[in-house]
C-alpha cells in the first residue's frame, strides 16, 4: 500500500498505453489491452487502500491504524459492491454518499475491468479492445477520484 506501488503502477499503464497507440495490428493491441485491465484492476485496489489508509491515519490511533491496514490487506477484487461494503464498514452514510457519486456509468467501468482481469486471470478470454480499455480506464479514474472525495480526501 505504499506510494511507490502505485507510482510504479501508473507507470507501467502509462508507458503501455503510449506505445499500444502506435501498434497497428489489432490483435496485438488487444492482448496490450489484456495486460493493461490486469495493471489497471491493480492500480485500483492500490488507489483504494491508498485512500482508506490516509483517511483512517488523520482519524485513529496506530493500534485502529495497524487493524484496519491488516483488514485492507485482504480486500481485493475491487468490484463496484465490495467498494461500496468496504464503504459500508465505515459509516453507512459513507456508503450511501459513494452510490450516488458513483454513477452507473463509473460503475460499470470499474466492474468491466475487474471483470476482465478476473477472467484473464481464471484462463477465459477477453475481447476487451484498446479503445474500450482507455474508455473504461477513463471513468475508472473518474470513479477513483469519487471515491477519494467521500473519504475527504
Amino acid at each position: 500500500m505504499s506510494y511507490s506501488e502505485r507510482s510504479s503502477l501508473e507507470f507501467r499503464i502509462k508507458l503501455l498505453r503510449e506505445h499500444a497507440k502506435g501498434i497497428k495490428d489489432d490483435r496485438i493491441a488487444g492482448e496490450i489491452a489484456k495486460y493493461l485491465c490486469i495493471l489497471a484492476s491493480g492500480y485500483l485496489e492500490v488507489r483504494i487502500k491508498e485512500i482508506v489508509a490516509h483517511y483512517v491515519e488523520s482519524r485513529a490511533s496506530s493500534e485502529i491504524q495497524r487493524y484496519v491496514e491488516k483488514k485492507l490487506s485482504y480486500f481485493q477484487n475491487p468490484r463496484p459492491d465490495r467498494i461500496l461494503e468496504l464503504c459500508g464498514d465505515f459509516s453507512p452514510q459513507m456508503r450511501d454518499e459513494l452510490k450516488t457519486q458513483l454513477s452507473a456509468d463509473l460503475a460499470d467501468a470499474i466492474l468491466s475491468i475487474v471483470s476482465h482481469r478476473n477472467n484473464l486471470a481464471h484462463g477465459a478470454d477477453s475481447s476487451i479492445s484498446l479503445g474500450r480499455f482507455e474508455d473504461y480506464f477513463s471513468r475508472t479514474q473518474k470513479g477513483v477520484m469519487k471515491i477519494e472525495q467521500v473519504f475527504g480526501g
